[in-house]
């Protein structure tokens, strides 16, 4: 499913998510309209019907990725210290979180924005900060559950406002 990530719609305004199923009930309509006409007029008018077509399938891929059973992300997930510590990964970058409150990040793409080394805490219950030694700079990630594993979001500290991108991913132990 992550090649249909970008037709998912993810909104924190107030109605948000009413307002498009309502557009897509609209466009549904508009295309089944589009069809009936192109078949009906005399003599066949082909461009007409093909619209009508392509708009019903963009409308069922849009249906269909985001009422598609996607991972059930849970984003208050209870974790120990010990779920978190161990290896996490993303493609080829691997986070090692130790016990002792460091890391070490290895690879490329997530790590770019960890840096090679630093220090870890936990805020809060979810979040994860993530220091930098190389400048200090600071970066918050969510600890969110999908399934039986534990991922990363990308920075993101308010929920409301995450782009839908998780990065590292963990097998941790059940709690």
């Amino acid at each position: 499913m992550n090649l249909l990530n970008p037709f998912v719609f993810r909104t924190a305004l107030p109605l948000g998510y009413l307002a498009f199923a309502l557009f897509l009930l609209c466009a549904t309509g508009f295309g089944l309209v589009q069809v009936w006409r192109g078949l009906r007029d005399q003599p066949l008018n082909g461009t007409r019907a093909l619209t009508g077509i392509a708009l019903l399938v963009i409308v069922g891929l849009l249906t269909v990725t985001n009422w598609a059973p996607n991972d059930s992300i849970e984003f208050n997930p209870i974790v120990t210290v010990a779920d978190l510590e161990g290896a996490w990964n993303d493609g080829r970058a691997v986070l090692d979180l130790s016990s002792k409150g460091t890391y070490s990040c290895s690879g490329s793409g997530s790590c770019t924005q960890l840096g090679a080394t630093g220090r870890w805490t936990r805020d809060g219950d979810f979040l994860l900060r993530f220091t930098r030694a190389s400048d200090g700079r600071v970066l918050i990630q969510r600890v969110v559950r999908t399934e039986k594993d534990l991922r990363l979001t990308n920075d993101a500290a308010d929920p409301d406002m995450w782009d839908g991108i998780l990065t590292f991913r963990h097998r941790a132990p059940a709690s």
